[in-house]
């Protein structure tokens, strides 16, 4: 119990506070590299009812899904 309250606000900051307010995104376009992902994105992003992320190739799926969506 006291491990995972450490790690969670002292390890992770305020990511572990906003976590369950952020919302999660309506699509994922995934590809391997060269595949012109980036571009389809970007072409996405173009709709006027489209808003873009912060920022794109957030990593999720290869540094972050152990710690969960929140």
């Amino acid at each position: 119990m006291f491990q995972k309250l450490y790690y969670e606000f002292y390890q992770r900051n305020i990511y572990a506070l906003i976590g369950p307010i952020r919302s999660l995104p309506d699509f994922i376009i995934i590809g391997t590299a060269r595949s012109g992902t980036t571009s389809l994105y970007y072409n996405i992003c173009q709709h006027p009812c489209v808003l873009p992320a912060s920022y794109d190739e957030i990593g999720f799926f290869d540094n972050n899904f152990h710690l969960g969506l929140n």
